[in-house]
Order: C-alpha cells, then sequence, then structure tokens
C-alpha cells in the first residue's frame, strides 16, 4: 500500500478538514488524498492524486 494510505489508515484524523463538508486532505510525498471517514471508522478514498 502507498505510503500516503498507509499513514491514513493509521490515523484517520491526520487530514486536515474541508471548508463546507466532511471530507479531509491529507498530503505526502506528492500525492493527495481526500477520504471521508465514516462513523465506524471505515474509510472511503473520495480522490487518489499523485502530482
Amino acid at each position: 500500500m502507498p505510503p500516503v494510505l498507509d499513514a491514513v489508515a493509521a490515523d484517520p484524523d491526520i487530514g486536515r478538514p474541508l471548508a463546507g463538508n466532511s471530507l479531509r486532505e491529507y498530503e505526502q510525498g506528492g500525492v493527495r488524498v481526500i477520504y471521508y471517514t465514516t462513523t465506524l471508522g471505515t474509510i472511503i478514498v473520495v480522490a487518489y492524486v499523485e502530482v
């Protein structure tokens, strides 16, 4: 698994909240992930972008 996804899986609160919704954003090593965490702790990746 890519390191950015490992980091999000280990600590879902690592990303910063995006304004106006429940999505979170996290960047690491040229990869940006936008994701949503459910109340049960499931992580749903909305976007995975390598720059």
